[in-house]
């Protein structure tokens, strides 16, 4: 899967980047340019991938060839320093560094470094690359090679996945990773097809790749776009493929730059591209800062999982969205891809935590900034910028314990603009608790001090036809949904909003008073909320119980609108209180215009404009001043961007200004520190299919456990494997999950009893002493199990009341214990907690020498709720109570290690 090339170096993509004229199309952003970053005190290590050499020193003068041999060869920290050029490969880095010496990986100055995901041949000689394809239509060529491929059982010729991504690099600007051979080779412009996703009719998306999945070839074709709405925005570049250098990756090859385990790593200056995945992947880290990295995003840009400590500054995701494409192309005719993403839909017990996001850049992509469960996120002094779906996704869900671990969650003095969504809210496929009291919330967020420039227009509505409308018109909105879940708690104050279009009645901009059930609270205060056509949204939620709408300004710059009194009288109907504390007047901005081409000036300034009320001094404010809206009369626009370069009202920085430092500090109990050296290790081995493994894990982490999962997959039982595990899972049949072999070999059986009876815990799911069918399985059982005779299960029964697994029942005989699929254990020794008859133990154990043996007779994940089938108080706390009795068994087999 990560089979590192040769790092080689390609100075006419270096001379490319810079280039005065791009020959596709003028870049949307700016191209990275070198850095003059001094470098450091002390010894620097050097990687040359032109002239090095991995025997060599790694000196200036004797420098390495490769990063991966730089990596291995400083285990403990130390600066590497990248010479200028294209590094290509898809190095991991695994380094355990400490805050005193961290590994800082960043190039020389003066030179720009790029670590490169992609296949070198294209942007090195692309004249050889590629061929015109025999059987293709004008202007399709097809690779010269065969690539590798993600999997063998890809579908027929490839359609329907997408196994290739790429981009022009001149100007870095995205193809179209077709998802369907026909979009590639359609002449069609029009958003005219029956069914979004299907692959029978087709629509051409503009510049593409796409990857045979039967051939391995990548196919390209570089036809220009003819949309007369698009105007400059369409592709009037070169259509022959062999003389534009590409960046192209296949999914199969994976991120560019892996951190995988990491502590203490600094990422300075440098590009990273080459990605059909997450350019970067950044798995169970701590300590990771990126400044002045650009990173070039493929489905994703930044993945980053159970991390801890991310700090990521002057840097800029892009993502795979070209200045010709709209929405659909990139939601259902490509992948759906994210620039950001730090959530999944289910927490995992280890989620990510503590980061800080600032002086950075979000553009150009379907989603932007995912992160729903990171609990600790700061954000300021961003922009987040041409997003066709959500901008910011919240919702944090609930785990399998109830607890949820996302929120705290503060957003102050960015810029967002043409988000579609700006900020979104859903589960997916994950969940969130139903609870008794109606709250089904995460943490909150706090969003102050940000400007909304909604007067550009989203490239949502792509035209049906010549007769259509074909301007961009769509314009962006503040907040929605998928599914109506619970939405966050929000402190929504001091925010200057421009250019909207209430087409939906709400407060001020479509979602800022909506998704006000399931407990939810919101406070919208001292806030300029207007809007460039339709009126001011005045239509209040229904539970205003929960909405505190106080000092905010509503405004239409609209011509064609009724007058204000009119607006007044309809909030005055939606409720008198809320009319009375907020104002419906001009607030007299120092520039305004309804045209996105022009700079504006956002500060208010009308004579009327009282200032807003008093914000509790436990909420943040970088100013304290009452002025409403984002920015007092007496401060200049802020600097946001990388190294600031453009203020907070779009404006380019005639100067770049000195930008305070950080001052980072983690909790004391930050992963960054260091795992205990007295945490538990478990093994967990899935088959098919495996509903309970993950709450066991995610239970585990939760209590600092280091879990090592394996899914579908041969897992040889040996004496140095099991010498690290305190704890074996097995859940899911093997046979199902066609594992070969599927039962424990001899050898397994007796490494397996060793750990026994050293102190080890076997816990067994749902069915699964059928991993014992070998002889000496078979054996095993008898000596732990005994030799009971047949017998007919009876119903479900609590036979220990009193035991500790079950001390937060509430109920002598509860419900749950009638559901089906129930699967009990024959054994006549040890331990039954809960029974279905006689030597039918459904929640059981037995001593194993120091050790023991647990088995659970039921699957408690078979029997998940989540807010696509529908939650419930009574199903999520049945669902609660049972994920009791893992939790209880955990704590005991930790309370007696």
């Amino acid at each position: 899967m990560r089979t590192p090339l040769t790092l080689i170096i390609s100075l006419a993509f270096t001379a490319s980047v810079s280039a005065a004229t791009p020959l596709s199309h003028e870049p949307p952003r700016p191209l990275p340019v070198a850095s003059s970053r001094a470098l450091p005190a002390g010894e620097v290590r050097v990687i040359d991938a032109a002239l090095g050499d991995d025997a060599a020193a790694g000196t200036e003068a004797a420098p390495w060839r490769t990063l991966d041999h730089a990596i291995a060869a400083m285990p403990k920290g130390g600066v590497l320093c990248l010479r200028g050029g294209t590094h290509y490969g898809h190095p991991v880095i695994r380094t355990v560094a400490s805050k005193a010496l961290p590994l800082i990986i960043r190039p020389w100055p003066g030179q720009l470094a790029i670590l490169d995901g992609g296949e070198p041949a294209f942007a090195t000689n692309p004249e050889s690359a590629w061929e015109p394809c025999a059987d293709g239509v004008p202007g399709e060529f097809r690779s010269t090679k065969t690539y590798p491929l993600l999997k063998e059982d890809t579908a027929k010729d490839g359609d329907g996945e997408v196994l290739a991504m790429g981009r022009f690099i001149d100007s870095m600007i995205p193809l179209h990773g077709a998802r369907f051979h026909g979009d590639l080779q359609s002449d069609n412009p029009w958003w005219n097809i029956d069914s979004k996703v299907g692959g029978k009719e087709f629509v051409y998306c503009g510049p593409a790749v796409w990857q045979d999945g039967k051939s391995g070839r990548i196919h390209c074709r570089l036809a220009h776009t003819q949309l007369p709405g698009l105007g400059p925005d369409n592709y009037t570049g070169p259509t022959d493929a062999r003389k534009v250098p590409l960046c192209i990756a296949t999914a199969a090859t994976g991120p560019a730059l892996t951190l995988q385990g990491a502590r203490h790593v600094t990422l300075q200056d440098i590009v990273i591209r080459g990605s059909a995945a997450a350019t970067l992947l950044i798995q169970d880290c701590a300590d990771i800062t990126l400044d002045g990295v650009t990173i070039y995003g493929g489905g994703k840009a930044m993945l980053v999982r159970d991390s801890a400590g991310l700090r990521m500054i002057h840097s800029a995701c892009r993502g795979v969205s070209a200045p010709w494409m709209y929405r659909g192309a990139l939601k259902y005719r490509s992948v759906e891809a994210r620039l950001f993403s730090a959530t999944s839909w289910t927490p995992t017990g280890a989620d990510n935590r503590d980061f800080e996001l600032a002086w950075s850049e979000f553009t150009d992509s379907e989603d932007g900034v995912f992160i729903g469960n990171v609990r600790g996120v700061r954000i300021h002094h961003c922009l987040i910028e041409n997003m066709t779906d959500d901008g910011v996704f919240l919702t944090a869900p609930s785990g399998y314990d109830g607890n949820v671990a996302g929120g705290d969650v503060r957003l102050w003095q960015n810029r967002f603009s043409r988000c579609l969504t700006t900020f979104a809210f859903g589960v997916g496929h994950g969940r969130q608790i139903t609870k008794s009291d109606g709250v089904q919330t995460g943490n909150g967020v706090w969003i102050t001090r940000n400007i909304f420039d909604f007067r550009r227009p989203v490239h949502y509505h792509w035209p049906k036809s010549a007769d259509d409308k074909q301007e961009p018109y769509f314009r962006a909105r503040f907040g929605g949904d998928h599914g109506s879940p619970a939405w966050e708690p929000i402190w929504f104050y001091h925010n200057t909003m421009v250019g909207g279009h209430v087409e939906r009645p709400d407060f001020g901009s479509p979602g800022l008073g909506a998704g006000m059930g399931k407990g939810t609270v919101r406070h919208v205060l001292n806030n300029i909320l207007s809007t460039d056509i339709g009126e001011p949204g005045t239509a209040l939620p229904k539970n205003l119980a929960r909405f505190h709408a106080e000092g905010n300004v509503l405004w239409s710059f609209d011509p064609a609108t009724t007058a204000a009194d009119a607006w007044k009288a309809k909030l005055q109907r939606s409720s008198p209180t809320v009319a009375a504390a907020n104002h419906i007047l001009d607030p007299g901005f120092a520039h305004h215009s309804a045209d996105w081409r022009e700079d504006v000036d956002l500060h208010a300034n009308c004579p009327d404009l009282k200032d807003g009320v008093a914000i509790p001094a436990a909420w943040f404010d970088p100013f304290r001043s009452r002025e409403i809206g984002a920015v007092p009369k007496s401060e200049q626009p802020w600097r946001i961007g990388i190294g600031g370069r453009i203020d907070v009202f779009g404006r380019k920085a005639a100067s770049q200004p000195a930008l305070p430092a950080f001052a980072w500090t983690f909790p004391d109990d930050h992963p960054a520190h260091g795992p205990r050296a007295d945490s538990l290790h478990a093994l967990s081995i899935r088959g098919y299919p495996s509903w309970d493994a993950p709450i066991l894990e995610y239970l585990l982490r939760r209590r600092g456990a280091v879990v090592e999962m394996h899914e579908r997959e041969h897992v040889p039982l040996t004496a140095e494997r099991l010498a690290t595990q305190q704890i074996v899972i097995f859940d899911g049949s093997l046979t199902r999950a066609k594992v070969n072999p599927d039962t424990i070999p001899e050898t397994g059986i007796a490494a397996l009893e060793a750990w026994l009876q050293a102190g080890g815990t076997l816990i067994l799911c749902s069915g699964r002493a059928d991993i014992f069918k070998s002889e000496a399985g078979r054996a095993f059982l008898e000596r732990h199990l005994g030799t009971p005779p047949r017998s007919t299960p009876a119903a479900p029964a609590i036979a220990k009341p009193d035991h500790p697994w079950l001390a937060h029942l509430t109920a002598a005989q509860p419900a749950w214990l009638s559901f089906k699929g129930k699967f009990p254990l024959a054994a006549t020794t040890g331990e039954t907690v809960i029974g279905s008859g006689p030597n039918l133990p459904l929640l059981w154990q037995t001593k194993a020498g120091r050790g023991r043996i647990i088995y659970f007779g039921w699957s408690i994940g078979g029997q998940l709720t989540d807010n696509r089938r529908g939650s419930a108080v009574e199903t999520d706390d049945a669902m609660l109570e049972q994920v009791g009795i893992f939790s209880a068994i955990l704590d005991d087999v930790m309370k007696r290690r």
